[in-house]
């Protein structure tokens, strides 16, 4: 039986082979290093390691970018795995606890000239206890997007049990739910929780072909799913 996707997309960095062994140093306790370059030369490898005392739920990253001829580049990479603590993943990713290590890749900036100096440095963390060290503007901004999921969830909850309750539980209606996902409008635009519900429409459609009459508990599982998420979303959008 294929089993309902749970994880979330992994994100990428970006930064440059300039960054190697850089452990720039910061007040939020996770350390960044980067180990060395990929294969291709257009991208490079690191870790980061949580050497704080308690689980850690989400980070943000700063990544800056230092060029020859042009003004300094800075961007923002924002991780969140709160939701996984209420459903693990089958991946064992998630939340890092006290003194565990998250792979990354980085790749390469997209720039006709690549950046002479890089440096990635942790600015923000969140607790799987609700609280948070770090730049108030990247803790509020993780805190933001959990409210955004609540209201994800809720209607996507709220589109599932209406199709439950029209009695049109099928392939057809499921495919065009899809469909509809793919083009939204706020809040489920805003939120992971989108792709999730998609994927897993398609893994329903695609076991009912070997499984007749198995799609209403399909859509039953994904309502599960989604109110676990739905719940983790409510006890952790509120900052301690």
């Amino acid at each position: 039986m294929v089993r309902l996707l749970t994880g979330l997309l992994t994100a990428l960095l970006c930064a440059s082979p300039s960054a190697l062994r850089q452990t720039p140093t910061s007040h939020v306790p996770l350390e960044v290093v980067v180990d060395g370059p990929t294969a291709d030369a257009r991208a490079i490898s690191g870790h980061m390691t949580n050497v704080g005392t308690r689980t850690a739920t989400a980070w943000s990253l700063r990544i800056a970018f230092t060029y020859s001829d042009r003004p300094q580049a800075t961007s923002y990479l924002d991780r969140d795995n709160y939701q996984l603590l209420a459903v693990p993943a089958s991946d064992k990713h998630g939340p890092l606890r006290a003194g565990e290590s998250v792979a990354f890749t980085v790749a390469l900036p997209p720039a006709d000239t690549l950046p002479i100096a890089t440096s990635v440095v942790p600015v923000a963390v969140v607790y799987d206890d609700r609280t948070a060290v770090g730049q108030k503007e990247r803790v509020d901004a993780i805190f933001s997007r959990r409210l955004v999921d609540v209201d994800a969830a809720t209607e996507l909850v709220s589109e599932l049990h209406r199709l439950v309750n029209s009695g049109n539980v099928t392939s057809a209606a499921l495919q065009q739910l899809a469909t509809d996902l793919k083009t939204p409008v706020s809040p489920v635009q805003e939120s992971g929780l989108r792709s999730l519900t998609i994927s897993n429409i398609s893994i329903i459609i695609a076991r009912e072909k070997g499984d007749p009459g198995s799609l209403r508990s399909g859509v039953a599982g994904l309502i599960s799913l989604l109110g676990q998420y739905m719940q983790a979303a409510q006890e952790h959008s509120q900052r301690r």
